[in-house]
């Protein structure tokens, strides 16, 4: 009897325990879950992604940033340009803003060097994060728009009461090389792609940006009168390339204005590196080949594609207005953006060539914030 009930004892303890421990496994995993699913549906509409960037977000203090979702082919073939000497230098990106009214639901957008796989000749690593306020600005995201080639830190707070200022920056390093030409004998090997090799990413530098009206007739016929009787795709581009230089005179008087568009440039038969660059980048694409501007602190240059003979993409810089320099270039300054085609549906659709600094919110009695924004060397 005695052992009976022991039995009985022993088992039910048993029970219990093992019931009781998959119910506090249960519940904590459910809970954790549960958490971590609000948690998330908080932060979606908190940081909702208004500016179609990437949802790729960097984690707050990573020091890298994820690759977007389709920045081209991986594969690191043998005949594309190579990376020469390098430069590291230290940047601080940031702003001040102050209220003059009570201001809601402000957002804060400024470009910052580049790092992602299509751009190999630049890494930047986070070194800081700063933040200085009386309201409550929110943490300092790091996105990339969804056609790649921008990076922006974000800024996000819900107010900022009349006379207060808000302050943010990020301090980053930049290690830049040098991009040399490709060896002489990969040069034959090189094919201007065509369409339907050219990746879904890119085919963004095959229309129309602003400023670069590349679908206008008198481009595709002028590529066709300067590239007539060229073998070499190489040479084709190297035609136009050395056909901007010739026929464009250097002149520095848009170098802080957005400047004229290609059209107009070739009316005008001057320009500055942005104006330059507008009329490569549209006779290159009238004639199919994929073109886009670089920018880097106060100048811009251009990469065109080509493919090898293996199939494998590559970009190639060259510069239009200063020291001639086809296939590489000894540029160091960090690059800010790569593309001139860039959307934001907050900003109602408006396209833009360069993207410089937004700042989106409302403010009481139409009185906009005092926004200072800085981009210093260190």
């Amino acid at each position: 009897m005695t052992r009976e009930i022991l039995r009985r004892i022993v088992l039910f303890l048993l029970v219990f325990s093992l019931f009781f421990g998959v119910h506090q496994v249960g519940y904590s995993q459910f809970g954790l879950e549960k958490k971590s699913t609000e948690q998330k549906s908080a932060d979606a509409e908190e940081d909702s992604d208004q500016f179609d960037l990437d949802e790729n977000d960097s984690d707050e203090g990573s020091d890298d940033f994820p690759p977007p979702a389709d920045s081209g082919p991986k594969v690191k073939g043998q005949n594309g340009p190579k990376l020469g000497k390098s430069a590291t230098t230290t940047w601080e990106t940031g702003f001040r803003l102050r209220a003059i009214t009570k201001c809601t639901d402000i957002v804060i957008m400024i470009t910052i060097p580049l790092n992602d796989d299509d751009c190999p000749e630049q890494k930047v690593t986070i070194m800081e994060e700063r933040e200085k306020t009386s309201s409550n600005v929110g943490r300092i995201l790091r996105q990339k728009h969804k056609n790649g080639g921008l990076q922006q830190m974000v800024v996000k707070f819900r107010e900022l009461a009349p006379g207060k200022t808000a302050e943010a920056a990020l301090v980053v390093k930049v290690t830049r090389q040098e991009i040399l030409p490709p060896d002489p004998a990969s040069i034959p090997k090189l094919f201007i792609p065509p369409t339907s090799k050219v990746p879904k990413a890119y085919k963004i530098y095959l229309d129309k940006s602003p400023n670069i009206e590349s679908n206008n007739p008198q481009f595709k016929k002028l590529y066709e009168e300067i590239t007539k009787g060229i073998k070499s795709d190489w040479g084709k581009i190297e035609a136009v390339y050395n056909y901007v230089r010739d026929n464009i005179q250097y002149n520095a008087a848009n170098k802080d204005k957005i400047g004229n568009g290609a059209i107009e440039t070739m009316k005008l038969r001057q320009g500055d590196c942005k104006e330059m660059t507008a009329v490569f980048i549209a006779i290159c694409r009238a004639g199919k080949i994929p073109a886009r501007t670089v920018w880097v602190p106060g100048h811009c240059y251009v990469e065109f594609y080509m493919i090898d003979d293996d199939g494998v993409g590559y970009w190639f810089p060259c510069q239009v207005a200063g020291t001639y320099a086809f296939g590489g270039i000894p540029e160091m300054g960090p690059v800010l953006q790569k593309g001139d085609n860039f959307t934001f549906p907050e900003l109602r659709g408006e396209q833009f060539r360069f993207v410089g600094e937004q700042v989106v919110g409302q403010s009481e009695g139409g009185r906009k914030p005092i926004p200072e924004f800085f981009n210093n060397q260190l």
